[in-house]
């Protein structure tokens, strides 16, 4: 095998399709070179001797992993950091959560293999009286030619590749790859019974059709587990881990942007295929077990600390003299001996807790009010939105269209406890996400929905969707990490539900619940900092858009121009001819009657230092309607300074520029 060959023509050829299409669309970049030069290679893995083509096969691999990591937006040197997980989930196919860009030197084995073995047979006469497929490679190892020899190197090396494989994941036997037993497959086998499967309880061989595919099969299987190992020994906080663990044990995710669109930060690749459960419930444990872990060590800082506290107190009360310094000091001991006592309680409890524990529920009946009161208001809410949909058919008539606001009698989230305002307010679009994130969880069991901060999916989205499905009689658990809080509705007979309380809202894997795949998890997640979220049942998290953690909107955003300010000051003026230029605050009637008098005194003043009023009663209607188009300044090219104006003569003018065809 030539090198020049391959640097002169395949390389330079992903050169220029990398010059042509990084700056236009890295998408189809990544699809070029996912599924056209990639597999380009493939031809000579399958018909060259593996020694001849390795050289060439690795410089390909070099240039394709540098071509893909331009296409993702990556360092190519990066990827062959961090501990190796990023390069072997790029490895992996899409079923187990890579990004499906295999290395042509790793797979010239089992091309080889594979090929051989699909075309030798159609060379020798092998059908005689006895038969010959148990052994049926052993008569050209016995040859001594080359192409034998190849084939057992290349058995060999496969078979060695998987146990050691299978060793460094844990696999049947000893950490040692030579006493490891190798899972079923075609490598289970030796070089003379190469592509044959022996079922003890059938007399005729199987002979394996596509030899190849299954070689990659069994070898990929075994390096995902493994991956997965790998990626759980990283801390809990590592990103790698959680990226890792999310492609591996996940299906598709499904995103709702709420508000705001957003911009892609540090997303390197997704993968949207169906994805494959690889012992979820071991890494569940895992994370609950480093959770743990991390809690141990942050009481057992804690009790140190607090154990040197207590010493420098006690030496100071034994130097002390005067009887009012050791009373002050006795009661500072007495107080650090009462917060030992707690953390050494504490710190037992961590060390007994079971992976799936079900100590620390509470009974809270009075929530069991707050059930029923909430699925009342829930019906309430859906009849009037068929109220509204029936008056207008549909239409919008202005921005506050379809707002509703609860008031229930029981405030449950951190931010409505911390600002003693207990409202839900929700909006239409806010009931439609919350709607589909329910429905979205019949095809994928975690669901996300990502908003702007403030723009109400805690009191919003996520309360209607807690009170959608309580409405629907489900089992529903809201974790809430920013009170760390876990609420439990369980439904009971007759419709009604027990309301269960527990604190530590990072012990929710822990739970039953967590194991119920008919079950719904509502997640509110923590600003800045990971938190345990796979589990068995359909979760729904509440993510913030935020532009720190996030997505950075502000530093991505177009800056203003001169003309798009202007297209925007035209795009206001179209609305406001459309649905009237009245300010609408929605559902806050106070602060709508507010923003009605700061408007009205704001265009009262420019229209008297304009002198085309004198009075604030001659104001009069113009006000209602015509107000934005005062404030704005986007009176027609006509309209001169002059006597007072009546609004529906403006309003005709205003038009009537509007349509003229210089605007």
């Amino acid at each position: 095998m030539d090198d020049g060959v391959i640097s002169g023509s395949l390389v330079s050829y992903m050169s220029r399709i990398r010059t042509k299409l990084q700056n236009v669309s890295l998408h189809c970049m990544y699809s070029l070179g996912r599924y056209c030069i990639a597999p380009r290679m493939d031809y000579i893995a399958q018909h060259c001797y593996p020694t001849n083509a390795l050289s060439a096969l690795r410089r390909f691999d070099v240039a394709a992993l540098s071509f893909v990591a331009t296409a993702l937006g990556a360092d190519p040197r990066q990827v062959f950091d961090s501990n190796g997980i990023v390069l072997q989930r790029l490895r992996l196919p899409a079923r187990s959560g890579g990004g499906g860009i295999r290395s042509c030197a790793d797979l010239s084995p089992a091309a080889f293999v594979g090929t051989a073995a699909q075309a030798l047979p159609h060379l020798v006469d092998l059908r005689d009286p006895t038969g010959n497929e148990l052994h049926r490679w052993h008569h050209l190892l016995a040859s001594g030619c080359r192409l034998g020899r190849a084939l057992e190197t290349a058995w060999d090396g496969l078979r060695a590749d998987l146990r050691t494989t299978l060793a460094s994941h844990g696999g049947a036997g000893s950490g040692d790859p030579a006493n490891v037993h190798l899972v079923d497959g075609p490598l289970s086998h030796e070089f003379v019974s190469m592509g044959v499967l022996v079922d003890p309880t059938i007399s005729t061989p199987v002979l394996i059709p596509q030899l190849q595919r299954a070689l990659t099969s069994q070898r990929e299987t075994a390096r995902a587990t493994a991956l997965q190992r790998l990626a759980a020994t990283l801390p809990i906080t590592e990103a790698l881990r959680v990226a890792a663990l999310a492609s591996i044990c996940r299906a598709t995710t499904r995103v709702f942007p709420l508000g705001a669109g957003f911009r892609g930060g540090q997303l390197a690749f997704v993968s949207t295929s169906g994805g494959k459960d690889l012992d979820r419930e071991k890494i569940r444990e895992e994370i609950f077990a480093k959770e743990q872990e991390r809690k141990e060590l942050q009481v057992r800082e804690e009790i140190d600390a607090k154990e040197q506290e207590l010493k420098e107190f006690i030496a100071k009360f034994e130097a002390a003299k005067d009887s009012d310094e050791k009373q002050f000091y006795s009661e500072r001991i007495d107080k650090l001996d009462s917060s030992l006592a707690k953390l050494q309680d504490t710190l037992k409890g961590l060390r007994l807790a079971p992976p799936h524990q079900s100590e620390g529920w509470k009974r809270r009946e009075d929530l069991d009010r707050f059930a029923a009161e909430i699925i009342e208001l829930h019906g309430m809410c859906c009849a009037l939105e068929e109220n509204f949909d029936a008056e207008i058919g549909g239409e919008v008539q202005h921005a506050g269209y379809g707002v509703l606001v609860q008031k229930p009698s029981i405030a449950i989230d951190y931010d409505s406890v911390k600002s003693k305002i207990n409202a839900v307010i929700t909006r239409k679009e806010q009931r439609s996400v919350a709607r589909h994130a329910i429905d979205a969880t019949e095809s994928s069991k975690d669901v996300i929905v990502v908003g702007d901060p403030g723009i109400g999916k805690t009191r919003g989205s996520m309360f209607f969707a807690m009170q959608e499905l309580l409405a629907k009689n489900k089992t529903v658990m809201r974790v809430g990490f920013k009170e760390s809080k876990i609420i439990l509705f369980k439904p009971g007979a007759q419709g009604k539900y027990e309301v269960w309380v527990r604190s530590d809202a990072s012990t929710w894997l822990g739970t039953d619940v967590a194991n119920d795949p008919e079950a719904f998890v509502l997640i509110d997640p923590p600003e800045k900092r990971p938190y345990p979220d796979m589990a068995e049942c359909r979760t729904i998290k509440f993510a913030s858009n935020n532009a720190e953690q996030h997505y950075p909107n502000a530093q991505t955003a177009p800056e203003e121009t001169f003309d798009t300010l202007k297209s925007k000051e035209d795009e206001i003026m179209r609305r406001a001819l459309l649905v009237g230029c009245a300010p609408r605050v929605q559902a806050v009637a106070s602060v709508h009657e507010l923003a009605r008098l700061a408007l009205h005194t704001l265009v009262v003043k420019k229209l008297k230092c304009a002198q085309q009023v004198y009075h604030s009663s001659e104001f009069g209607h113009m006000f209602e309607r015509d107000v934005c188009t005062f404030v704005l300044s986007v009176l027609p090219a006509n309209w001169k300074p002059g006597s007072a104006l009546d609004a529906l003569e403006l309003r005709r003018t205003v038009i009537k520029s509007d349509e003229s065809p210089k605007s």
